[in-house]
């Protein structure tokens, strides 16, 4: 299911939760909705779901209107990050519950009740635990439960809210992988919510960044990575060391470096550089003249922290396995293979 939020706007007393959103869904794509605490990827999230009202704008589910659906008409299925099962009932009747509230002609057969409970134990690898309550089960187990409830309802969505947040490193990161091969087995339009940059460029199609509310950039976790849009995306998508620029006629100086002037460079007179530490190389006819201050090391990898010469900036510099060893105090040149041009904060 495609789905199309248009000019979404909620607000929570004087703070706008979100601000204008306007974000296409594409049909079958697993998509996270990226950003720090605040940004508004929860609201937008539960709006999608019919769980938060919008007080402006429009979604639209494979084009028609559903911004005033109820949750059940939206047929959305929710994974909460504290899972949200029911205690009392054993994982067979927490897939089940969802079926057997339905009314009327919606309400299934007793027969295939059990038998989507038994596929969906088995697609969730949860096999031979039917009977147990979540009380008996690990932290990754309830996880896979709460995803089976709501797959049991055929959904034509999958909304999952920070859903390994409760859940240590290592279960994390098997169930990352456990939750994009079954993405790829069902095939369903997914949107999960999470703070982890990694969790969301090792997980999505696309990733959806959030800030103060409204969506600084989409992309494919490349794009957002190697591309950002924003000095906020550069410096909440990996790192980057910002460095002081200004125009000077046909010159860019920047952190005592002079480039020449583009064509794409901001309007503006104030800049400041954007580097990723693994842009920045040791180069002997590099930019900048550099002192080693600290070198870390973790297995082949050396991480620098240099002061540039003739500038106030530090910079950290992350060099590639088989680069040579570097000491603190050691002279060096440094180079940018690739880098942002932004308009510095009242520039």
């Amino acid at each position: 299911m495609n789905i199309r939020i248009q000019h979404l706007g909620k607000r929570f007393g004087a703070f706008p939760a979100l601000d204008g959103v306007s974000l296409d869904i594409r049909s079958g794509e697993l998509l996270a909705l990226l950003g720090p605490s605040g940004s508004g990827k929860t609201t937008l999230l539960r709006a999608i779901a019919g769980l938060e009202q919008p007080e402006q704008g429009q979604l639209l589910f494979d084009g028609e209107d559903a911004t005033n659906l109820s949750v059940q008409a939206r047929r959305a299925g929710f994974v909460f990050q504290h899972y949200a099962l029911f205690k009392h009932l054993d994982v067979r009747g927490n897939i089940a519950f969802g079926l057997e509230v339905r009314r009327g002609a919606e309400r299934w057969p007793k027969a295939r009740i059990n038998a989507r409970v038994e596929e969906l134990l088995s697609l969730v690898q949860l096999e031979g635990l039917g009977g147990r309550y979540p009380a008996q089960l690990s932290g990754g187990q309830r996880q896979r439960v709460a995803l089976a409830r709501a797959l049991a309802i055929e959904p034509r969505v999958l909304l999952l809210d920070e859903p390994f947040g409760a859940l240590d490193a290592q279960v994390r990161r098997d169930l990352r992988r456990w939750l994009r091969e079954i993405h790829d087995r069902t095939g369903l339009t997914t949107v999960f919510v999470t703070h982890d940059q990694e969790e969301a460029l090792e997980l999505a199609d696309r990733v959806a960044i959030l800030n103060r509310g409204r969506i600084e950039q989409v992309g494919t976790p490349g794009e957002v990575y190697d591309r950002p849009a924003s000095p906020f995306v550069y410096g909440f998508v990996g790192e980057a060391n910002r460095l002081p620029a200004r125009l000077q006629g046909p010159v860019l100086e920047v952190a005592g470096a002079r480039w020449p002037r583009t064509a794409a460079l901001p309007d503006a007179e104030a800049l400041e550089v954007f580097v990723r530490p693994e842009d920045l190389v040791v180069d002997a006819e590099g930019d900048w003249p550099a002192t080693v201050g600290s070198v870390q090391r973790s297995g082949p990898r050396q991480r620098l922290r240099a002061q540039l010469q003739g500038s106030a900036a530090d910079v950290e510099v992350e060099l590639p396995p088989g680069s040579p060893a570097y000491a603190s105090g050691q002279a060096i040149r440094l180079a940018a293979r690739r880098y942002g041009v932004f308009a510095a904060e009242g520039g």
